[in-house]
């Protein structure tokens, strides 16, 4: 049985990889996906519980490493290209740990099943006048279809 497992991205090791860890010392897998990955080698390391892993940075939020956060209105697009990117890659199951795009992964038939980090996508939802202020205010009129695809998303 193929296992991928992706997460949204590596920043820092924080809450949401502490759960990756967790997920890690427990279940292995084939490949792994990350939509940005700002960890260091050793860091990594300690995250997968010690086990060398191919950390592949989908999509082309990965470019964009310092600012990749202000692209919220393109993560539809991400997922899209994203699943678009992997189709080939064919798994038996997908195990994610989300909180804005890593849920949306579906390239086939494969089961997949998704820890929802808390406070999922909360930039869209209760923290959207925090996100949406200054300049990016003119971006407002995107937070509804921002919720709908945070919505269509989870339903996988």
């Amino acid at each position: 049985m193929k296992i991928a497992f992706i997460h949204d991205w590596l920043d820092k090791y924080g809450g949401a990889e502490r759960v990756v860890t967790a997920i890690s010392e427990k279940i292995g897998f084939d490949f792994y996906y990350a939509y940005v990955n700002k960890m260091t080698a050793a860091t990594l390391r300690s995250t997968f519980a010690g086990r060398d892993v191919h950390v592949t940075e989908s999509a082309f939020l990965s470019h964009f490493k310092p600012v990749f956060r202000k692209l919220m209105p393109l993560f539809p697009l991400a997922v899209r290209l994203f699943n678009k990117q992997t189709e080939g890659n064919k798994v038996d199951v997908v195990i994610s740990s989300s909180w804005a795009l890593s849920k949306g992964y579906r390239i086939g038939n494969e089961m997949h099943i998704c820890y929802f980090q808390a406070r999922n996508f909360k930039y869209v939802w209760d923290e959207a006048d925090l996100y949406f202020r200054g300049p990016a205010k003119m971006l407002s009129f995107l937070k509804r279809p921002l919720q709908r695809f945070d919505l269509q998303t989870a339903a996988n």
